[in-house]
């Protein structure tokens, strides 16, 4: 009733409603209100009746970010995220100066602020109206990965991987990508997420040595990924239909990197995750689409060789209901095969053929179980 009663009566009330919304954000002891308590709920609620009374409150956010009280910051970055994911509108390209202050949030010192984010993300890629704004966001989430907080860098994984499915399972995946420019913000306050500390596994040494038993060549995950502004002149190499699916692929390595990571659920994760990116591809792309995926399964086999305690969760997990998963049909499976097959280099099709005698070896064995199994229950009818 309320927000029809706002509705009906918009024009009038506007300007004083505006006035005393932006004194109760900027001054909200000298407001004389009560509301100072739930101001950032009453933004959001109004919005959702009468938007348009937002429109000069808006950009006033900016501030609250930056605010040095972190309940104050996490309840304006909670309500940003809100308004710009609202289905329909267009307040992320209005409000560039709030979204780039947003952005910058993934850099919070606290932990809820930064997870808060991070799983916003995706949400944040579908309403950025833009695939720049689209990296931008990705390849904040990306420098995550590394945060010493392993909830923040499980919650990383999820979400890159997440809206690389969303870019490339749609029409955002095959358009031009823009650059990312990432610069310093002229606030610090303080607020910078603490240096990032060791979270790899140091077993670069254990994976050359099982690529070399497969007779494979091992390739390292790449060191110094660029996270930040992209080169004018390795831009320029680009070709403008193909730089989305460049950026995306370096923030997928840097993904692969926590396969090593010193907590096994990060690691768990991350199996996870990057092989339903790869599962994307394989029923949304191309043929050639999936050829510059196919290092993701190839991986999968060194980290069965490499990791005993991630063993365990892609043999029976991740890899248990094939290359695909359970949903594909044995036609797409043989299909995905082939253009893996056709795809890879001499040295990457002995990894895939080590691939497919590990999937070979299960599935005879699961066949033996199963007949073990009918033998012994007609040997207890018999008997």
């Amino acid at each position: 009733m309320a927000q029809a009663v706002l509705r009906s009566c918009e024009a009038s009330v506007k300007p004083q409603l505006q006035k005393f919304l932006t004194t109760l954000i900027l001054s909200p002891i000298s407001s004389n209100s009560d509301l100072h308590q739930h101001c950032y709920t009453l933004l959001y609620q109004l919005y959702q009746a009468v938007p348009q009374v937002l429109l000069p409150v808006i950009p006033h956010m900016t501030s609250e970010m930056l605010a040095e009280d972190a309940g104050k910051r996490a309840e304006a970055t909670q309500l940003v995220c809100q308004l710009f994911t609202v289905p329909g509108n267009r307040l992320v390209c209005e409000y560039v100066d709030v979204f780039d202050e947003l952005l910058h949030r993934f850099k919070d010192a606290e932990v809820g602020i930064r997870l808060h984010l991070v799983e916003f993300a995706p949400m944040l890629v579908a309403a950025a109206g833009s695939s720049e704004r689209q990296e931008k966001v990705v390849r904040e989430v990306a420098v995550r990965l590394q945060d010493y907080d392993d909830k923040v860098r499980i919650a990383a994984v999820k979400a890159v991987c997440q809206c690389a499915r969303q870019l490339l399972a749609g029409p955002a995946g095959a358009a031009s990508g823009g650059t990312a420019a990432t610069a310093c913000h002229p606030h610090q306050l303080g607020l910078l997420a603490p240096p990032v500390v060791a979270t790899l596994l140091d077993s670069q040494q254990e994976d050359e040595a099982a690529a070399a038993e497969l007779g494979v060549m091992y390739s390292p995950p790449e060191a110094g990924l660029d996270f930040g502004v992209v080169g004018a002149a390795a831009a320029a190499g680009v070709a403008a239909g193909t730089r989305d699916v460049a950026w995306l692929q370096d923030m997928l390595k840097a993904v692969c990197m926590r396969l090593r990571d010193t907590k096994l659920s990060v690691r768990k994760q991350t199996a996870d995750s990057l092989m339903a990116v790869f599962r994307t591809v394989a029923a949304a792309g191309t043929g050639q689409q999936l050829a510059k995926y196919c290092w993701l399964p190839a991986r999968m086999l060194l980290c069965c060789k490499t990791d005993v305690e991630l063993r365990a969760h892609l043999v029976e997990g991740v890899l248990k209901d094939g290359l695909l998963g359970p949903q594909a049909s044995p036609a797409q499976a043989a299909a995905a095969w082939v253009q893996l097959w056709l795809a890879a280099n001499p040295m990457d099709r002995e990894t895939l053929l080590m691939l497919l005698a590990m999937r070979a070896r299960l599935q005879v064995g699961a066949a033996s179980a199963s007949d073990r199994r009918a033998s012994y229950a007609r040997s207890m009818m018999a008997a």
